[in-house]
């Protein structure tokens, strides 16, 4: 594993020993705890926990607003000409 001691929000993942390996063990843990579907990529693009923490919050305020869209009842739809 990573040295827990080094880890900080701002430590890069591959930096601190971070390996192919464990990226799929992080992608399946966070895309398990999150219920998402992160790709490899993610983690090469978003290498430390602050920069991965805003790419889960983007993702989250993303369902969060399309599950609210979606609750909406259709009378309260408007269709938009763009």
């Amino acid at each position: 594993g990573l040295p827990a001691g080094q880890i900080g929000s701002t430590a890069n993942f591959f930096e601190l020993g971070g390996n192919s390996l464990m990226v799929i063990r992080l992608l399946a843990a966070v895309n398990a705890a999150w219920s998402l579907e992160l790709t490899v990529t993610a983690i090469y693009k978003y290498h430390t926990i602050e920069a991965l923490a805003g790419l889960i919050d983007e993702f989250m305020g993303q369902l969060a607003a399309s599950e609210r869209i979606a609750a909406l009842p259709d009378d309260d739809l408007v269709e938009i000409d763009l």
